[in-house]
């Protein structure tokens, strides 16, 4: 991919308890997405894969020049004039001058907008955003990654899975064993091929997942202590993440859609099996009804 996808999900967070009263979390949130959109659009990788950065020299400047202003020189009210020493007067030098460093430093305290920084902040996102859905959504072609996951996560393409549960009937009267996983794959392409989506490159990236708890001996004779149900329901897709996708799709939710993918596979299985079941039932009846208008007449 061409950037790693711990750069956007979990290289950088926010410590909300860390921030400054002055700073609203909402604030620190899109200075995050800022920073960590910048170093997507401005990484090395993007121009091996052959993308150019987005974000021009002049756009940084502006945006510098933009933080820059909101640090203006604030001078404080100069304080009153120190009364003359008298001769009598023990005051120690030093402290003196201690002083009067210290009412220089004040008088150079800037001012801080709490208005200003979210108004500034949040211009600064919305060009980095629009850079980055040019760059992710329109120039990487995102959303064919996404259709892809419709169709075979969420089982878009039933043609295809109906080819399958066909062809891999057989396997599924059965408990899995150690070779089962190999021999669905070797459906799966097949069923591809019967669908028209062997040459798809999403689909290509995807393998069959026979999942088990850890631990299991897959031995000869099948998995001890799963029914063929239980265990069919544990079929899910590996699929290989690249760029752009692993932006949006992290580990926990690639683990959710392997949550949601067997129980579709499951729903669709019963469908069609009930289907199967109502095709004799209904040409039972046809036959019944045939036979009694023949008995009337």
């Amino acid at each position: 991919s061409a950037v790693p996808i711990h750069e956007w999900h979990s290289r950088f967070s926010l410590r909300v308890a860390m921030l400054p009263e002055c700073i609203p979390a909402a604030v620190a949130e899109k200075v995050l997405f800022i920073g960590k959109a910048m170093r997507v659009l401005t990484s090395s990788e993007l121009k091996t894969a052959g993308h150019e950065c987005l974000i021009t020299l002049e756009e940084r400047e502006q945006f510098s020049l933009a933080l820059a202003q909101l640090l203006r020189d604030a001078p404080i009210p100069s304080a009153p004039a120190s009364p003359a020493r008298g001769p009598e007067d023990t005051t120690d030098p030093d402290d003196a001058a201690r002083l009067d460093n210290a009412a220089a430093a004040g008088a150079s305290r800037v001012s801080f907008n709490r208005l200003e920084l979210t108004v500034t902040v949040e211009g600064i996102r919305a060009s980095v955003a629009r850079h980055l859905w040019q760059l992710v959504v329109v120039d990487s072609d995102l959303l064919k990654p996404l259709q892809g996951m419709r169709d075979y996560f969420l089982l878009g393409r039933g043609d295809l899975f109906q080819h399958f549960i066909e062809d891999c009937s057989a396997l599924t009267q059965a408990r899995p064993m150690r070779s089962t996983e190999k021999e669905l794959n070797a459906l799966w392409k097949a069923a591809a091929t019967k669908a028209g989506v062997d040459d798809d490159a999403e689909f290509k990236r995807l393998e069959v997942e026979l999942q088990m708890d850890a631990g299991t001996d897959m031995a000869t004779d099948g998995v001890a202590g799963l029914s063929p149900f239980d265990a069919w329901r544990r079929i899910s897709l590996s699929m290989e993440r690249c760029w752009p996708l692993n932006l949006l799709l992290d580990e926990a939710m690639a683990s959710r859609y392997n949550e949601l993918f067997p129980l579709l596979f499951t729903v669709k299985r019963v469908q069609m099996a009930l289907h199967a079941s109502w095709r004799p039932l209904c040409n039972l009846q046809r036959g019944l009804s045939r036979a009694q208008c023949v008995a009337r007449q």
